[in-house]
């Protein structure tokens, strides 16, 4: 019974970190194509290492930009890069933290996104005020629970995404060999969305 009851207190202490403020993680994949990947330069509050989950032989094709403490309520400016050592197609995730209940089952961590700037490659980013017809924002794939629009509260504009862990937002991008990837975003906590309705194909390049 105390075992429980302390399971059960843990669990309640990790979700109400998570409302306080969940980390922000942007995952980077050439896994696919072989694409090996470098890390750059980070702001202070931004760690840059491998994305522990995929295989060890993969993991020089990744970068996993975490920030070091949670979000708050206010939007927080983050920065870093990587160069990548092939030309190609890679992936950019944006997403939450993995963290779980006491019983081993993923919480939803939700992040809010917005103003996403990246230089060194052709992509289409910024502040998701156009969104196309299969309702994702202009140049991401995700589902309409990452969607949130006609607020007062975006960074910049009217709209921002909101993500955790298996939700994400991504991109494909095609990058150049030796040329550096800079990544600038804002991010807050956020308390995510109820609607859960998946729109279209992820287009995925792991």
């Amino acid at each position: 019974m105390q075992k429980k009851i302390i399971a059960g207190l843990l669990t309640l202490t990790i979700g109400l970190s998570c409302i306080a403020g969940g980390k922000v993680r942007i995952d980077i994949k050439g896994i696919k194509n072989k694409i090996p990947l470098t890390f750059g330069k980070c702001d202070k509050n931004i760690v840059l290492q491998r994305i522990t989950e995929e295989a060890a032989a993969d993991q020089q094709y990744t970068v996993c930009a975490r920030s070091k403490t949670g979000t708050t309520k206010d939007w927080k400016k983050y920065s870093f890069s990587f160069t990548p050592q092939a030309s190609g197609l890679i992936s950019i995730y944006f997403r939450g933290p993995v963290v779980c209940d006491a019983t081993g089952k993923q919480l939803k961590i939700w992040i809010a996104y917005d103003n996403i700037k990246v230089t060194g490659t052709k992509a289409k980013f910024g502040d998701f005020e156009y969104a196309n017809k299969k309702d994702f924002f202009d140049g991401f794939k995700g589902c309409t629970a990452n969607m949130v629009t006609d607020v007062e509260d975006a960074q910049s504009g009217k709209n921002y995404v909101v993500t955790w862990h298996s939700s994400p937002v991504l991109q494909t991008l095609n990058i150049i060999k030796g040329q550096t990837v800079t990544v600038t975003f804002y991010a807050k906590q956020s308390n995510g969305k109820v609607l859960q309705k998946t729109v279209g194909a992820s287009n995925n390049i792991g």
